[in-house]
């Protein structure tokens, strides 16, 4: 009985104390949460106002994980509240995107933000089942609590990514574009080198061409030369055959046969068709070296004086039905003497080739055209082909038979060469049958 009893006692005394223990660890306990209760309360009454109206989302978390604040910010980011999110590790399950990224990010949430206190831009799920990227950014009490700040990138992100879509589509362009303008440039560098190649062949033609135009104006000046030697020699000999044949048949042609006379007769000819041809080639050369000297020209009266000569020259012209008519003619700016010789060989060649009509009409009028003020001479003669017209202006060509109508075959040639010389342009138009018309221009009279 004593031992039971003892036994008793024992056990008793034990439990008192382990009660006793616990009752301390209790008191302990309690006063260590009481002191927390009365940092947590200073904290609001300091802290927490702060940060409630910080303009980040805010979580304050307790060392154990427990979640012992968050601000209106972080609601309004996340859709989340204090109620919903007792501790990270649901938060976290309840806010990933999917099941393996759960784990993930809960993993990266421990080892990188809250242990190494890494900044971290993770996507969330939020309340609504928007998934927006946010970034974290954890600070580490020195009682070990961790306040993590948030912010709502996600278009911010959004911008990145455009950003970098365009950056790349940027830099694809910038290679398109390179190689299109590396192939543009090489190109460009072959077009130069031809263009280089044929610039160099034409200063080469010009050098040729410049150098063949001084031998062929020498050589025409050489040939003048020549021409109006040869032409001056010439007319002194012709002169004398002409004048001896003449006296010939004035004193001994009944001492000759018929056919001796028509001999004469025929030297006497070719004699005045040499010495006509002569004058001709001296007057060309005369007027391609002569110095021009311009007046005020009355065209009017010179065409009618130049028509009055040859009607002088030529006796039977007065006994042909032809009409002539001047209209009125403004004045001109040029020399006068060689204007005149344009109006005598127009209108020497107007009056043979209408000679064969039996009503000639010769006409010297003006209009205004293209090509400026415009003289001209009409006749409605024999006319001429105009497949040949750019024949007419050479020298020595002919569009008739020498035996129907004389001539050297230089007039034409005269009259371009004048008018070129004043500064103006010459042409003709004219149909078989028809006529022909000789135009040319001249500046106008000041």
């Amino acid at each position: 009985m004593k031992g039971k009893n003892g036994g008793k006692k024992k056990r008793l005394k034990l439990t008192l104390t382990v009660t006793g223990q616990r009752a301390t660890e209790l008191k302990r306990i309690k006063a260590e949460l009481a002191e927390t209760r009365e940092l947590l309360e200073k904290e609001r009454e300091t802290l927490f106002p702060i940060l409630h109206r910080a303009p980040y989302g805010i979580i304050l978390i307790e060392k154990d994980g427990r979640f012992l604040y968050t601000n209106p910010e972080f609601t309004r980011i996340t859709g989340y509240t204090m109620e919903d999110s007792y501790a990270e590790r649901d938060w976290f399950h309840n806010a990933s995107v999917f099941r393996e990224y759960s784990r993930n990010i809960v993993k990266t949430w421990k080892e990188d933000v809250l242990e190494k206190g890494i900044e971290k831009v993770l996507s969330v799920t939020c309340q609504g089942g928007d998934i927006k990227q946010i970034d974290f950014k954890p600070t580490v009490l020195d009682d070990g609590r961790i306040i993590v700040m948030l912010s709502d990138v996600t278009e911010t992100k959004l911008a990145e990514e455009e950003l970098k879509k365009y950056r790349t589509h940027l830099e694809e362009l910038v290679i398109e574009r390179t190689a299109e303008v590396r192939a543009t440039n090489e190109q460009l560098q072959q077009e130069i080198g031809e263009r280089r190649r044929v610039q160099e062949e034409i200063v080469m033609l010009n050098r040729d061409l410049t150098r063949r135009a001084i031998e062929l104006e020498a050589a025409n000046k050489e040939l003048e030369a020549f021409s109006y030697s040869v032409s001056h020699d010439l007319r002194t000999p012709l002169i004398g055959i002409h004048g001896l044949s003449q006296r010939l048949a004035d004193k001994h042609a009944h001492q000759l046969d018929p056919k001796g006379a028509q001999f004469l007769s025929v030297i006497q000819r070719d004699a005045q068709k040499m010495l006509q041809l002569i004058d001709n080639l001296l007057a060309l050369s005369r007027f391609q070296h002569q110095e021009v000297q311009p007046l005020t020209i009355d065209m009017e009266n010179l065409a009618k004086a130049v028509y009055d000569e040859l009607k002088a020259l030529s006796p039977d012209l007065s006994e042909r039905p032809l009409q002539f008519k001047v209209e009125r003619l403004p004045s001109a700016y040029g020399d006068p003497a060689m204007i005149r010789q344009v109006f005598f060989n127009l209108l020497t060649n107007a009056i043979k080739f209408s000679r064969s009509r039996e009503s000639a009409a010769i006409e010297i009028g003006f209009e205004t055209g293209d090509r400026g003020n415009t003289y001209y001479v009409r006749d409605n003669g024999v006319g001429f082909d105009m497949h040949h017209v750019d024949k007419l202006f050479g020298v020595f060509q002919r569009l008739h038979d020498a035996d129907q109508f004389e001539g050297t075959g230089i007039g034409l040639a005269i009259v371009q060469r004048i008018i070129h010389r004043q500064g103006g342009q010459v042409w003709a138009e004219g149909e078989l049958g028809k006529g022909a018309t000789f135009y040319f221009t001249l500046p106008g009279g000041h």
